[in-house]
């Protein structure tokens, strides 16, 4: 008789999981057997959290659900992290862990745990496995509620006395068929349409939703027709090429204090972009929201809400624009102050080309590293001040190939992102740039890279420390200093390739030779200690109000 290995197994690869990042181990020994029978990729990584990142990395560039496969007890549990990520990115991932048997729960047995209790916080739903002929359905049950806006983590635990028991049959039923979401009707389009007529200085802020509901062709017209520029949060780049005329990524700040009308679509109104409210936007600003999440709406409390998807809500607002064009030549004179203020930022980054300053300057470092990025290549920023010296410098033209470690601040999980992604897009170039102390923390997982050849290139911004340091070293923070190891041996040490680049006229020649090696590849660049993103110049402020605290800071970049 099959068992319920073989029924899980049949029904992801029926759902269409083709890879599984897990480590191996009890009791789901077997459950791994089963799926490398069917075809299924097993990335076996070298820990657990590592995983879940992975996972994520494949869920963002595919925008669908991915999967991550843990061992009972502390396996299971090193996943939460990832969960707790997922959830706050709003991003589908399906944490399957095997868990202590049913039949001898309450004795003190080997891994024993309440896996359930502890996931239940950090997930959209955790479900447990307790009949062996519901393991299929579970799993769907699992996919859809991962699936469903807002996406999130779900948590499926596997007793290892049910996954060995047997089943009925191996019969996969039939998938449930997607359901069309509400659209907003002719009259709430015309309401955006109307405020839309009525403003002087509009934009559009644009969040991941619009990846997860396939909007970017709908976002995109919306822009040409209306000839609004836009913006989009960090996690939400490339949904519209950042080489339109209208993305004025320079004068982002000007934007959005200056606006008077905004259109927020698949994003929340958190403090990526200052909440929508005055410091950060003016007081007259109106907002119009489209996210079909109905909390988030309230919260925000927009003049005009359409809680519906952000491809059908754009579809409608594109219907009715083609019909009611606005007018843009009312918008000529903000959108040239915009593109002033954008172009000015450009220039100053065009001067950096030329920085030879030894320590390297960050700011050079990006430039280097824009000469070599593929147009669809898949970004990855990971690291405090990193995230600062990428934001206006490297740019995205495909929607979910830019990733950073979002509202939680997940750093040090670039590499493992990275590997997701490749994993998910062989054919795509995938570049991580992550600072030093970002890169310590799950550099190992190199080694899973190799294994798998999986040619990730990973560029180390490496400031000797945990964010930029103070030019007064009395005004560093404790553990700030780590010094300038050869990180690059890392990749080197497990079959990779790796250079360690400290002029700035190397960086460019470098780069170019650690994508020609077709191996997992690792380019160290030592860069001034002293010099902070200005981003993050302007979060420290931030996470002083926040925490009540202060943090050294360097002198500030030029972007």
């Amino acid at each position: 008789m099959p068992t319920a290995n073989e029924l899980l197994a049949r029904t992801m690869k029926a759902r269409g999981i083709d890879t599984i990042y897990h480590i191996t181990g009890a009791p789901n020994i077997q459950l791994t057997r089963e799926c490398e029978k069917l075809g299924i990729a097993l990335v076996g990584v070298r820990h657990e959290a590592a995983a879940a990142g992975m996972a994520f990395g494949h869920a963002r560039v595919t925008g669908k659900p991915a999967v991550c496969l843990a061992p009972a007890g502390p396996g299971a549990v090193n996943m939460i992290p990832g969960a707790v990520h997922a959830m706050a990115e709003q991003t589908p991932v399906l944490l399957i862990g095997g868990s202590s048997p049913l039949a001898a729960r309450g004795t003190g047995g080997f891994q024993e745990l309440d896996q359930i209790a502890l996931f239940e916080p950090c997930v959209k739903k955790a479900l447990q496995v307790c009949d062996p002929a519901d393991i299929g359905r579970l799993f769907d049950k699992a996919m859809a509620i991962a699936a469903t806006p807002t996406q999130g983590a779900v948590y499926l635990d596997l007793p290892g006395d049910v996954l060995g028991m047997e089943v009925p049959s191996l019969e996969i039923p039939a998938a449930a068929a997607d359901t069309t979401p509400p659209a907003p009707s002719g009259d709430q389009a015309d309401a955006v349409l109307d405020a839309l007529d009525r403003a002087q200085r509009p934009v559009i802020v644009s969040g991941s939703g619009v990846i997860w509901s396939g909007a970017g062709a709908a976002l995109a017209e919306f822009v040409d027709l209306s000839g609004v520029p836009f913006f989009t949060t960090p996690q939400g780049r490339g949904v519209v090429s950042e080489d339109h005329p209208l993305a004025l990524l320079g004068a982002r700040t000007m934007a959005f204090r200056e606006a008077d009308f905004v259109l927020a679509t698949g994003t929340r109104g958190n403090f990526i972009i200052g909440y929508l409210k005055p410091p950060r936007w003016s007081d007259d600003l109106t907002v119009a929201m489209i996210n079909p999440d109905h909390e988030e709406i309230l919260k925000t409390g927009p003049a005009i809400a359409l809680p519906y998807d952000a491809r059908l809500s754009l579809e409608a607002l594109n219907d009715r624009l083609r019909a009611r064009p606005p007018g843009q030549a009312r918008f000529a004179p903000w959108i040239a102050r915009l593109r002033e203020k954008h172009l000015a930022s450009c220039a100053r980054l065009a001067e950096m080309e030329a920085e030879d300053a030894r320590p390297i300057h960050p700011m050079r470092l990006m430039c280097e590293i824009g000469k070599v990025l593929e147009h669809d290549a898949v970004l990855i920023e990971d690291g405090h001040d990193t995230l600062g010296f990428c934001r206006h410098s490297l740019k995205t033209h495909v929607p979910g190939h830019r990733i950073n470690p979002g509202t939680m601040g997940n750093v040090g999980m670039g590499v493992p992102f990275a590997i997701g992604a490749k994993a998910a897009r062989p054919a795509k170039q995938v570049v991580v740039v992550s600072g030093d102390s970002a890169f310590g923390w799950n550099g190992i997982e190199f080694d899973t890279a190799c294994r798998h050849d999986l040619p990730i290139v990973c560029v180390i911004v490496n400031n000797a420390g945990i964010t930029a340091r103070p030019e007064d070293p009395a005004a560093m923070m404790p553990g700030q200093d780590l010094g300038t190891p050869d990180y690059q041996m890392v990749a080197q040490a497990f079959g990779g390739y790796g250079e360690r680049v400290d002029k700035a006229e190397d960086i460019e020649p470098a780069l170019r030779r650690a994508i020609a090696s077709g191996k997992p590849a690792v380019v160290n660049v030592i860069v001034d200690p002293h010099i902070a993103s200005a981003t993050n110049l302007g979060f420290a402020g931030v996470m002083s109000q926040s925490y009540a605290s202060d943090t050294g800071s360097g002198k500030p970049s030029p972007a």
